[in-house]
């Protein structure tokens, strides 16, 4: 379980960063970008705040 967490939440931070080499500076997204990228880093938090809760 913990392996999944950590593996989950590194591919998250890559989409992440995917985005970011596409579209940086953040203020340059448009509401529906800034809203996907939002998603991205809740779900990434909430996969490493289980996998604290479990350490």
């Amino acid at each position: 379980m913990k392996v999944d967490q950590v593996f989950e939440t590194l591919e998250l931070i890559e989409k992440f960063r995917d985005i970011l080499r596409q579209k940086a500076p953040l203020h340059k997204f448009n509401p529906e970008e800034k809203e996907e990228v939002k998603q991205l880093l809740q779900k990434a938090k909430e996969t490493l705040g289980k996998l604290e809760e479990s350490i």
